[in-house]
């Protein structure tokens, strides 16, 4: 196997500068300038998977993918990557709130309530 071949691609995962900022901020809020983001998925609700959000304190684990920013970290872990591969976390401006969502070429469709999601077969 040459060289090239053992070398794993990092997951193609992006949070666009918006997210980014609204991440940063609460970090900030918070109180907690080191903490990093994790982001996962879960089976939950009447879709069948939902996305998590955390703030993360303690030091990544040997298995996360990390998406390094400027002034930020995410980490994913790697079941999670699978649902999330080809994402985009972005921010939804409104006038009364901002909301993080994904843009996720996995997802085939949401329940009405936005909180769940269901994967494209494979």
């Amino acid at each position: 196997m040459s060289e090239k071949q053992k070398i794993k691609r990092q997951p193609n995962f992006i949070a666009t500068v918006g997210a980014q900022k609204y991440l940063i901020d609460k970090i900030l809020a918070r109180k907690t300038p080191d903490a990093s983001i994790r982001i996962g998925v879960k089976g939950a609700g009447c879709s069948g998977y939902a996305y998590h959000i955390e703030f993360e304190d303690l030091p990544q684990k040997e298995t996360d993918l990390i998406f390094a920013y400027d002034k930020i970290t995410i980490l994913i872990d790697p079941k999670s990557i699978i649902f999330l591969e080809g994402s985009v976390l972005d921010v939804k401006l409104s006038m009364l709130e901002k909301v993080l969502f994904f843009k996720n070429p996995n997802e085939e469709a949401s329940c009405s309530c936005g909180n769940s999601f269901q994967v494209k077969p494979r």
